[in-house]
């Protein structure tokens, strides 16, 4: 089949006045070929644009099939080239790609992709916003680093993704801001710098970031690079609360819980640690149940209680992995059953939380184990 997308490449360059090179995986062979196909069609020297060399963040293997879908573009009328070709590329493009219904919205490509209407292929979006990022567009160079760090596409690097964010943030982008200070604060990809880290959070958080604000008040809250001041971290969290960032209405939730730098108010912590959970926060799931479990500004529920509790134990919060084993071993809001508080107590007992670390100690220790 290779050889079908050499040909369709040849065709690209006979029939079309802009021929798209990828350099692949295969370096010297795709190399070779262009220049084959280079000399064969000298006229169309000026046409040959080569846009992707080693170090493109898209891995090597997405790269040749990103470049062939760009040379299907070019095809021009020679539809039967195209199905069988641009069939083939799309069942070679990974599941997480194939939100594109197909690859050029003149012809739609095998009956998966029978309902597609327009040209979307998250391959050339990333493509263009990389180009972009070269040509300096800051939130395009933020993008690019985002890619790096989660390893979108690419292969995780932190050090490339910080090259991105400063990039970005040097540009006053706020989100670069926020990015790069995330990694001063941890030392990811760079040496840690709190007092940067917080530096950055703040010139972000000043241009309306709200999860910088989130942020920047955590640092005040922590004293993370700034001098504690637990009023200004309140009121920091709560503006990024108030714009919907759920690890800020949980933060809100917890200073109204513990009158940080607040009057203290159970009404209005259980209001805050809402509406994080049901933004799928799994601390405010996890604080939202130790409500229900203590009547703390709602009535007592201790099956709403174990509910949050798992919502937020299935998301890895120990704590919360912990409570729902108490629940399952006594009954509380769910049925009782030993296997399975089992199962939430080693889950939780295994990232370190004393109290299901305790309570299997304990369980071994039992004639219930032992006769189990």
């Amino acid at each position: 089949m290779e050889g079908n997308i050499f040909s369709a490449m040849a065709n690209a360059i006979l029939n079309s006045t802009l021929f798209v090179a990828c350099i692949s995986s295969s370096y010297e062979k795709s190399k070779n070929a262009m220049r084959e196909f280079h000399f064969a069609h000298n006229e169309d020297r000026q046409s040959v644009y080569v846009v992707l060399q080693d170090g493109h963040p898209l891995d090597a293997s997405i790269r040749f099939l990103m470049g062939s879908a760009l040379y299907l573009k070019c095809l021009g009328d020679n539809e039967g080239d195209y199905a069988a070709v641009a069939d083939y590329i799309v069942k070679q493009i990974p599941q997480r790609y194939r939100s594109a219904a197909a690859l050029n919205s003149r012809f739609q490509v095998s009956s998966e992709y029978d309902t597609a209407h327009e040209l979307y292929d998250p391959l050339a979006q990333h493509l263009s916003r990389y180009n972009d990022a070269l040509t300096g567009d800051p939130s395009a160079q933020n993008e690019i680093g985002d890619c790096y760090f989660y390893g979108t596409g690419v292969s995780k690097d932190y050090r490339r993704a910080v090259e991105w964010f400063q990039q970005a943030a040097s540009q006053g982008d706020a989100d670069g801001q926020k990015n790069l200070a995330l990694c001063y604060e941890e030392g990811t990809g760079i040496e840690q710098n709190v007092n940067q880290a917080a530096d950055l959070y703040r010139k972000s958080a000043d241009q309306g970031n709200a999860y910088a604000q989130y942020h920047l008040g955590r640092c005040y809250y922590l004293g993370i690079g700034v001098e504690k001041d637990l009023v200004r971290a309140m009121s920091l969290c709560k503006e990024s609360a108030d714009h919907g960032v759920g690890s800020a209405q949980n933060y809100v939730g917890w200073f109204y819980q513990n009158g940080i730098g607040v009057e203290k108010d159970m009404d209005l912590a259980a209001k805050w640690f809402r509406k994080a959970a049901e933004l799928g926060n799994a601390a405010g799931q996890y604080n939202l149940g130790c409500c229900y479990q203590n009547g703390l500004g709602v009535e007592e529920d201790m099956d709403q209680a174990a509910q949050w509790y798992r919502r937020s134990a299935e998301q890895g919060n120990a704590a919360a992995q912990s409570n729902l084993g108490w629940c399952y071993f006594n009954g509380f809001g769910v049925e009782k059953d030993s296997k399975e508080a089992l199962h939430w107590y080693m889950k939780s007992a295994g990232q370190g939380e004393i109290g299901a670390q305790n309570f299997l100690e304990f369980f071994y220790d039992s004639e219930e184990f032992k006769e189990s």
